[in-house]
């Protein structure tokens, strides 16, 4: 938090929802010193929940999604607030990199995935104006076996009332990817539990073959 280059307002906001006990507490620790940093307890583990519980408690216009396991470059949240003043929605690119052979190989795969300049929506390193809810609406709170469908769902959304996604690619967040190949391949599947709502709800085009691959 402290390496962060910011010369505006800004506050971060840490939603801990049914995380394990040893990161909340690195958390805690971690946060004694750091200025404009408040960390909240949810007992229902759900990432959207999470998000729509920030963004209600959110005290400035704007807000970016991140993930716990991501670490943020020292200019990500300048470049994201300044396509903000412009744009409702905006993401960035989550660069991911891996450590075993198996995790090199699906980092590869998901950077390509969230590189690709299209309409599809994703979390995490996606900001927010915080107005752009109430056109919207929250993040719906599918169970979480099915992973991903919530952000797919709210880009759906979005899109359908007119609004269109801005890609800042300088604003980089770097993600690292599991070790343990199952856990990797979990992840896969819930990304494409996502695409595949797209599908079915239109967001890529008509219902053709062309599409169907395409998810």
């Amino acid at each position: 938090f402290r390496k962060i280059n910011f010369n505006t307002r800004l506050e971060f906001l840490i939603i801990c929802n049914g995380s394990e006990k040893l990161f909340v507490n690195q958390i805690l620790k971690n946060a004694k010193n750091v200025n404009n940093l408040k960390v909240y307890f949810l007992e229902k583990a759900n990432i959207a929940t999470a998000i729509n519980f920030g963004v209600e408690k959110a005290k400035y216009p704007n807000v970016v999604v991140i993930d716990s396991d991501c670490t943020v470059n020292k200019d990500t949240f300048k470049l994201m607030a300044k396509a903000l003043n412009s744009h409702p929605v905006v993401r960035g690119v989550v660069v991911f990199k891996g450590s075993t052979f198996f995790s090199k190989l699906s980092a590869k795969l998901r950077t390509h995935i969230y590189e690709k300049e299209s309409e599809l929506f994703f979390t995490p390193n996606t900001g927010l104006q915080r107005n752009v809810f109430n056109k919207v609406g929250n993040f719906k709170e599918f169970p979480n076996n099915r992973g991903h469908t919530y952000d797919s769902e709210w880009g759906y959304r979005a899109s359908k009332a007119g609004i269109k996604l801005k890609h800042e690619q300088k604003a980089k967040i770097l993600h690292y990817c599991h070790t343990n190949p199952t856990n990797e391949i979990k992840v896969t599947f819930n990304y494409g539990q996502g695409r595949a709502y797209c599908y079915r709800e239109g967001l890529l085009g008509k219902k053709t073959f062309k599409n169907f691959l395409k998810a």
